[in-house]
Formats: structure tokens, sequence, C-alpha cells
């Protein structure tokens, strides 16, 4: 009996003595899985963090039967167990950070103790520095932001290699997740490497090393995301790359603004409007061959930067769509500075209030062309007496007046009715100031666009979430000082759009009725003049003229008015944009037609003013001769890029035919002056 119990109690030492080394066996095979090789001399390989890619042992046939040799042993539904067989990965996991961190760093020893020592060991290779030598702070910090990008990828490759074994059939226990203890353990440690690094060595530049920091972040948390990995929002080891980077972002993004604004008030300050400065005022020359023609060169250069620095930030938005309409707001900023001092130094400010004045002093001071201020396209203000052309100055409607942004032309920069006089005939041209304004501001309206759609490919458009986006908001958006940034790319580059369209139409209107002005200051070619001698001429004759010799009668009064205006489509044509000169020849043309149609409004029978259907009459041949020049005109200039409405009557045209139309039941039943 005594020997049967020594026997028993000898076998279950013996039990007792195989489990528990099968036990250490089993814990060194799971606590070093990643290393396992049966090629190895041990079993284990020496120096490495998880096989090299393409090893042949996929997976490991030590692991295989330890996992087999594990299920034999122990219950793998029984919770215990499983707790058991979860301890060993993260022991593992923690084993194979320190493998990674020591095989991140080149050996080398630096002068300072690094921050990534903080966590469990220094990183990988050292990489030369891309600004700033070695021992410099720009130098430091660029080769931490490179050990930072090299963690990161290793990270990705470690989890592969988990993920590969997870997929394996019959391999692991299907309640056991070992992608994620191995994420948990590596993102706590380099979350806190993250941090140390950005705390002694901030990004205070988007330079390349520190885009590329980012851009190797991003995509280590849109990894870990698109294979839920990813610890959730507010745990220890979450990957926020928004919450990690988003204060540098913003600050790059500032800073580009304010160096933006600052190059462009640099600019403006050393720069000339053009090659023809000196002779701003006088007529303005062709546009030539190059890009730049015609523009303000500060316009050109700006736009340069603006490109430039825009294309910094293209990884950045391409990770992370949700700072688009940041980088778009500073970029509208840097517009409206462009706007302004291309406005500045072509002589045109904006003023608020007060009614606008236009028109050219008779020797009264009245109407000073000193002031000419454009409120918008059909606003002036009357001056006292009859509306129309009276003692050679010029006064416009006072319908359509209002208190909107006003234009003005500033007191330096004189306007003259016309850049020479031939004759009797005044020759009135545009000058260079306003080519240089109206060919900009066409480029900045052609340039806005193109930057959206450049943010907005970077961004994928603005249906694409940032990474991070379902743990929660960014934290980004209530960041103060952006309150009024748009939720999406678009909004606010229309809002420049819209105030460049604005400024763009009142520089032509004001260009136009400045010419208009000149026109109606002459006898030559003034609209009252015309039809006030065709008038005289037709009470002279006596008799009823045909319509062939009223018509030649009415052409040949207007044959000063129509040579001045065929100077002057041919200038407008040489040194404007061909858009441009569409919309300034056709303002010109409703300037034209605002004084016919003032002068057919104020045409009354009465006492004092016989036969008004004849002069009526006479402004509908007229209207009918200054249509043909302008469509025609028009067409000649820009036959190849012409369109539809640009040979449509413009407003005041239209008004004017309506009421010199033909008196017929129909047309007057449907009448109707808006």
């Amino acid at each position: 009996m005594a020997v049967v119990c020594w026997t028993m109690l000898l076998q279950e030492t013996m039990l007792n003595k195989i489990r528990g080394d099968t036990e250490e066996l089993l814990k060194l095979a799971f606590e070093n899985y990643y290393l396992l090789s049966s090629t190895a001399r041990k079993g284990i390989l020496d120096g490495a963090c998880s096989p090299p890619p393409g090893h042949a042992e996929f997976p490991p046939t030590a692991l295989v039967a330890g996992v087999h040799l594990f299920e034999a042993m122990r219950d793998v539904f029984h919770p215990s167990d499983v707790e058991w067989l979860g301890d060993r990965f993260r022991i593992a996991a923690k084993g194979r950070w320190s493998r990674l961190a020591s095989l991140c760093d080149d050996g080398t020893q630096q002068e300072t103790t690094s921050p990534l020592m903080t966590g469990q060991a220094p990183l990988r290779q050292h990489l030369p520095s891309a600004r700033g030598p070695t021992g410099s702070p720009a130098g430091k910090g660029n080769q931490l932001y490179a050990k930072l990008i090299r963690v990161a990828s290793a990270i990705q490759h470690d989890l592969e290699y988990d993920r590969r074994l997870q997929e394996v059939p019959r391999l692991l226990p299907s309640s056991l997740n070992l992608p994620g203890i191995t994420a948990a353990e590596y993102c706590v440690n380099y979350v806190q490497q993250l941090r140390s690094v950005l705390a002694q060595c901030p990004p205070n530049q988007p330079t390349e090393p520190a885009i590329e920091m980012l851009v190797g972040v991003a995509q280590l948390q849109r990894y870990l995301e698109e294979h839920n990995l990813a610890v959730p929002r507010g745990q220890p080891g979450c990957i926020d790359s928004l919450e990690l980077f988003g204060p540098h972002v913003r600050s790059w993004i500032t800073n580009s603004q304010e160096n933006l604004c600052s190059t462009c008030r640099s600019l403006e300050a050393t720069t000339e409007l053009s090659s023809l400065a000196s002779a701003a005022t006088q007529e303005a020359p062709r546009l030539g061959g190059s890009e730049e023609g015609g523009v303000a060169p500060i316009c050109h250069e700006m736009l340069r930067h603006v490109v430039n620095e825009m294309h910094t930030y293209e990884r950045v938005i391409t990770h992370w769509p949700v700072f688009g309409p940041y980088l778009e707001a500073s970029m509208c900023v840097v517009l409206r500075s462009i706007i302004a001092a291309v406005s500045r130094q072509c002589g045109m400010t904006r003023v608020r209030g007060g009614p606008a004045e236009t028109g050219y002093s008779n020797g009264s001071g009245k109407g000073s062309p000193y002031k000419l201020v454009l409120n918008n396209r059909y606003s002036s203000s009357p001056a006292p007496g009859q509306n129309g052309y009276n003692g050679g100055e010029f006064r416009g409607s006072s319908r359509h007046q209002g208190n909107m942004a006003q234009w003005a032309w500033i007191q330096d920069s004189p306007r003259k009715g016309s850049a020479g006089i031939s004759g009797n005939t005044p020759r009135v041209l545009l000058m260079v100031r306003e080519a240089v304004l109206l060919n900009s501001l066409k480029r900045l309206m052609v340039a806005a666009p193109m930057y959206e759609a450049t943010i907005s490919k970077w961004g994928g458009g603005s249906s694409v979430p940032p990474p991070g986006a379902q743990h929660g908001p960014p934290s980004v958006t209530t960041e103060p000082g952006y309150e009024d940034v748009a939720p999406h790319v678009g909004a606010q580059f229309a809002q420049v759009v819209k105030e460049l369209r604005t400024e763009y139409s009142s520089a032509v209107a004001s260009t136009c009725q400045r010419m208009a002005a000149a026109l109606a200051a002459s006898p030559a070619t003034s609209i009252y003049t015309i039809l006030n001698q065709a008038k005289v001429a037709a009470a002279q004759t006596g008799q009823n003229l045909t319509p062939m010799q009223q018509a030649a009668m009415i052409e040949s009064l207007s044959h000063g008015l129509f040579s001045c205006l065929r100077d002057l489509l041919s200038n407008l044509a040489a040194a404007l944009d061909s858009r441009v000169f569409v919309a300034t020849a056709r303002g010109l043309w409703d300037f034209i037609g605002r004084d016919l149609l003032e002068f057919v409004e104020n045409l009354q029978e009465g006492k004092d003013n016989k036969g008004a259907w004849r002069t009526r009459h006479h402004a509908s041949l007229l209207l009918k001769q200054i249509n043909r020049f302008f469509q025609s005109g028009l067409h000649s200039a820009v036959e190849h890029v012409v369109q539809d409405r640009d040979l449509s009557e413009p407003l005041h045209i239209e008004a004017t035919q309506k009421l010199l139309g033909d008196n017929t039941t129909a047309i007057n039943m449907n009448f109707t002056p808006f």
C-alpha cells in the first residue's frame, strides 16, 4: 500500500513538473510568437520584431503546435484560461515594443537626452536633417520627426503580421483579438512619444520633415480605424491626429496668411503699376504676348506666391480635409489684400455713404473729375437744373440711387476726359490705370475658382470624413478665432468672388461712365446735340424728308460720334482681355443708351417744343445706328469668343427701345417699364 501511495505521489510530482515545464514552454512560445522560426538555432529569431516580409514559414510551426498543446491542457472557452492566454500576448506586445524601439535607434548618443527615451527606448534609424545642422534645434527636431515616421511604419507592419495570424483558420481562439492587444500596447507608447516630441520640438513651420511626420501619423491612424484597431477617444493610446497636430496646422496657416499679406504690402510699396507708371493716365498700350500682359505686376507676383504657399498644404489637406476651409479662409484674406493693393495702385478707393458725383466741371468746380464716384451701374446724382446736356456739362440720371459701397478715383489720379483733341472731335481713350485694374480684377476672378477646385480636389470633396470622425466631432471647430470658418470648401471663395464681381462691375461702370461723360461733354459727340441739330436741320428744309433722307442726315450728324467710338473700341480691344473688352464695350453701349433714354423721356410736345414726333423718329434712327455699330464692333473684335448674350441690347438700350417701339395695340398692352 505504501509503495502504491509513493508511486502515485511520484507520478503526480512528475506530472506537475511536466505541466509546469509545459506551461513555461507555452509562455516562452506565446510571449515570443513573433520570433518563432524552425530555421533559427534555438527556435527564436534574434534581433527582430517580426519575421521579414516574404518569410516562408507562416504561420510558425512552433506557434501552431503551442496552440494545440494549450487547447489540450486548458479550456479555451473558460474565461480564466482565455485571460491567461491574453496576458501572454500582452507581455509579448510589451517586449515587442521594446525590441521595436531599440531597433529604431541608430545607436548614436545624442548630446541631450532624447524625449523618445521617456518611453521605453529610443527610436530607429537616424536620418539626415532636411533643414538645419544636426546640432541645431531644427536639425534635432527633423531627426525626431523622421524616427516617428519610421516607428509608425513599423507599427503597421507588425499589426499586419498579427492580422494575418488572426485570419489563419482554427489557429487562435475566436475570443482572442491578437491585433487589438498589440495595437493597444503600441498606441499607448507611441502617443507618449508623440506628445513628448511635440512638447520639446514643436513643428513651428510646415517644413518637409514636419509634414512627413503628420502624414505618417495620419496614415497610421487611418490604418487603425480601417481595421477596427483604434483605441476609443478619451482612453490612453488614442491617436487623434486632429487633437495632436490641429494647433500646429492652424498656426502654420495663420503664419502663411500673415507672410503673404506682408509680402503683398511690401510689393505694393516697391513695385510700379506698370512699365508706363509715369504715364498711368495716358492711353493704355496693347496687352502684348506675355502671360501677365495688362495685369498689375503685384497681382501676377502675389498669385504666384499664393499658389506656392497653397501647395505646401497639399498632403495636409489630403489626409485632413477638415483643414480645407481654414486654408480657404486664409487664402481669401490674402486675395482681399491683393484686391485692395491693386485698387490703390490703380487709383481707385472704396467709400461709403453720400451721393455719387459724376460729370466734368464747366469751370464752377461742380462735378469735378477728381471725385468720380460710382454707386452702382446706374447711379449718379443730378446736378442743379435739368437733366441732360447743359452748358457743356454732362448730368446723369437720378434713378436707381442707393447707399451701398461706392468707388472713387482718388485725387492724385487725374481723370482727363480725353487723351487728345483732333479738330472738334474728342479722342476718348482707355487709360493705363483703368486697363490694368480691369485686367487684374478679371485675373483674380478667374484665379479664385481654380484655388477652390484645387483645395476641394485635395480634400476629396466635402463628403469625405477626416480621420477620427467616427470617434466624435473634431476639436478644431471650436478653436478661437475660427468661428466664422465655413464647414465646407467653397462658401468663402464664393464670397470673395462676389466681392470681386462687385468691384469689377463698379470699375467697368466707372470707366465707361467717364468715357460716356467725355463724349457727352463735347458738342461733336453729344447725343443731345446731334438730335437737336437734326431737329433744326429738319425745320430748315421746310419739307418732310423721306426715311432714307432722314437716315442719311442722322448718319452725317453722328459721324463724329461714331468715328470717336470706332477709335475707342479699337483701343479697348487692344488693351483689354477679350471678356473684359466685351464687358467694357457693353457698358459704354449702355451709358450711351442712358443718355438717349433721358433725352427721349424728356421729349414732350408743347408750345416751346413743336414737332416732338419728328425728334422721336430721329432718336429711333440714331438708336438703330448705335445698336448696329456696337453689335458689329463686338463681333469683329472678338469673333472667336462672342456669345449671343454679348450682342443683346443692354438695359438702357432696351428701355429706350420700349419707349420708341411701334404704336400697336399688342405692344401697348404688353408694355412694362421693368
